[in-house]
């Protein structure tokens, strides 16, 4: 997925940063937020859905992740986790997406 981001980066990891957010095909709209620790977030949506770029690092890795995952977890950053307030939180959060 790395390399395919980099690719799809319109500036080219211009100043470290990887500019890929999001492509469309005419079935789905593919989201992508990778954090500086490497963890990536990754979400299909309708094809005619805004960009979620700002979403998937405020309300999805800033919120739920490190406020529901991390501080409450003995788990390492980026490992592989099972969190029931962390997929509950997905829920809410795409209902109410959905509506506004």
């Amino acid at each position: 997925m790395k390399q395919f981001a980099m690719k799809m980066d319109p500036m080219k990891g211009a100043a470290g940063d990887n500019h890929f957010h999001a492509f469309r095909t005419n079935n789905y709209k593919f989201h992508f937020y990778e954090t500086k620790s490497g963890l990536r977030l990754l979400l299909t949506t309708e094809p005619g859905c805004s960009d979620l770029h700002e979403h998937l690092r405020i309300k999805i890795h800033e919120a739920l992740y490190i406020d529901g995952v991390l501080k409450r977890s003995s788990d390492e950053a980026n490992a592989p986790f099972e969190s029931d307030a962390f997929r509950e939180g997905l829920i809410e959060w795409g209902k109410r997406l959905e509506y506004s």
